[in-house]
């Protein structure tokens, strides 16, 4: 049901406008202007120049029509403030189905963590991910990098 009202709130605005609905426990978190969450990714070229920053990225990849995808928006959007170091990118495999084969990226949601173009990290499992375990994945990647979590 939520998903309607997503879609029939997206068609109210301008299509230049960031738009990402969740949901948790039935509220609805709703993201506008420059506040992206995550960032999309369409193609092999902007994964590449992503992954070749600094700074530690990020990605999640999703599929169409994957349920324990659809939960994801709203974990990173609440774990996101806490992780000020790190920037998240949203990949859709079925929109970049060769580069997630090339990763070994078979079942979604799954998270792939890149600094200065080296994967430092990677949690690729076909099981729904709780807040609490992508928090965990995350702070541990931070951990390994940096030497210590900012939660």
């Amino acid at each position: 049901m939520w998903i309607t009202v997503r879609n029939h709130i997206q068609k109210m605005y301008k299509p230049n406008t960031k738009k990402n609905l969740s949901q948790k426990d039935n509220q609805f978190i709703v993201v506008f202007g420059n506040g992206d969450i995550m960032k999309p990714v369409h193609t092999n070229e902007d994964y590449v120049k992503v992954m070749l920053q600094d700074s530690i990225s990020v990605f999640l990849f999703t599929g169409f029509g994957c349920s324990d995808c659809v939960g994801m928006d709203t974990i990173i959007a609440h774990i996101q403030p806490k992780f000020a170091n790190v920037s998240f990118y949203k990949v859709e495999r079925d929109e970049l189905s060769d580069l997630c084969r090339d990763l070994g990226v078979m079942s979604v949601p799954s998270f792939i963590a890149y600094r200065d173009g080296h994967e430092i990290s990677r949690y690729v499992t076909p099981f729904r991910k709780t807040e609490q375990e992508v928090m965990d994945y995350v702070a541990m990647t931070v951990e390994k990098e940096y030497g210590n979590a900012k939660i």
